[in-house]
């Protein structure tokens, strides 16, 4: 094992189209690379209790997701979906010149990762996924309704950033809202790490730096065979970190998702104790399966973890 140097990024700066990707870079000497990938309205801080409990030596690069953090919102006029931030990785690694890397992805950002190893194998030496298993297909029979919702949207949100200016907040009105949503709540560090690249200061207050499209489905307008067969061609490891108080899910519209991942012999699924921000509020708890499973593309059997299959109930 190297020596590494966890305690002082890099702040980096990719160049795309429409602006720029935002990230930091730890231990650029390792030729061992892996891409951070957050979720949805969260930003490359999210990752910043997990990063420091790696013992192993990596390159890692987080990135603030295209409309997030301090990267340049995607072009305004049309709806954000999943693939746009799949060739968003797609550029990050070209910039980056790396051949072979793994991806580390929570949530949404699992799924593009996920996304990501399917359509370029070769690029991927191993998948960590964190507590997703998504996006859920679109049945055939919502098809008509989903596209609908998707430009109504879009619209809606056009007309109403025209007569109406961004709020502003106290920096606590918003370090309450980043702490507390809907999907989980925040210890006191997990959201101050998010803070640093989730506001910028407006007039006499802060503003969010998310993009308001983010609020909205993103998922491909595939059903569930469709993306099956795109998830054949995924050839490397793929560890799932799933957690026990958001498994209900995979009981009713995942469903299909969770059995098909079961079945696939190069994927790994742990179910830990915890919430869908395990990574940010306890990630002593996960740090040393991601890091075996980054170092030996498995899990060794002195590690204490079950390959879960579905049998109807949790």
């Amino acid at each position: 094992m190297s020596d590494k140097n966890m305690t002082n990024p890099v702040e980096i700066s990719i160049p795309v189209p429409w602006g720029h990707i935002a990230g930091v870079s730890w231990n650029t000497d390792s030729e061992d690379h892996v891409l951070m990938v957050h979720g949805v309205q969260h930003n490359c801080g999210a990752f910043d209790r997990l990063i420091p409990l790696f013992k192993n030596n990596y390159n890692l690069v987080a990135i603030d997701l295209p409309s997030h953090g301090l990267s340049s919102h995607f072009p305004e006029g049309s709806p954000l979906n999943l693939i746009q931030f799949v060739l968003a990785l797609k550029r990050v690694s070209n910039y980056l010149k790396w051949t072979k890397f793994s991806l580390v992805g929570h949530s949404f950002g699992g799924q593009i990762s996920t996304y990501y190893a399917a359509i370029y194998p070769q690029d991927i030496q191993s998948l960590v996924v964190i507590d997703s298993m998504e996006p859920g297909p679109v049945p055939l029979n919502d098809t008509l309704t989903h596209l609908q919702t998707v430009l109504n949207q879009q619209l809606d949100l056009e007309e109403k950033l025209v007569k109406k200016s961004p709020p502003v907040y106290t920096y606590d009105e918003a370090y309450e809202k980043v702490k507390k949503n809907d999907k989980w709540n925040l210890t006191d560090e997990a959201a101050k790490d998010l803070m640093k690249r989730a506001v910028k200061s407006h007039q006499n207050g802060y503003t969010f730096t998310c993009d308001q499209r983010l609020k909205f489905p993103m998922r491909p307008l595939l059903t569930f065979e469709q993306q099956k067969e795109i998830m054949k061609n995924i050839s490397c490891p793929v560890l799932f970190i799933l957690t026990d108080g958001n498994m209900a899910r995979y009981s009713t519209y995942l469903k299909q998702m969770y059995e098909y991942n079961c079945s696939k012999i190069n994927n790994t699924i742990i179910i830990v104790k915890g919430d869908h921000a395990i990574h940010q509020n306890y990630p002593e708890k996960i740090s040393h399966l991601i890091d075996e499973f980054l170092i030996s593309k498995r899990l060794n059997s002195k590690v204490e973890h079950v390959t879960y299959t579905y049998n109807g109930n949790f």
